[in-house]
């Protein structure tokens, strides 16, 4: 996958940070995550993720009246 760099236009060339868009997979809790970052960190230079927290919930039809 390419690199995006991004910037807000303002600063130096060191102020660019390097996106990811690799996926995690599912991870089983937020030190499982965080240990795959530092790794993906290491291994490709991406310094920028984005993050999306899942969670299920039960509900029960018409609970809402």
């Amino acid at each position: 996958m390419a690199d995006r760099v991004s910037s807000d236009g303002e600063g130096s060339e060191d102020d660019k940070v390097t996106d990811c868009g690799e996926d995690s997979g599912d991870q089983p809790d937020e030190a499982a995550l965080t240990k795959w970052m530092a790794e993906h960190t290491r291994d490709t230079g991406h310094n920028r993720f984005r993050g999306a927290r899942w969670d299920y919930v039960k509900v029960e039809a018409g609970s809402w009246q």
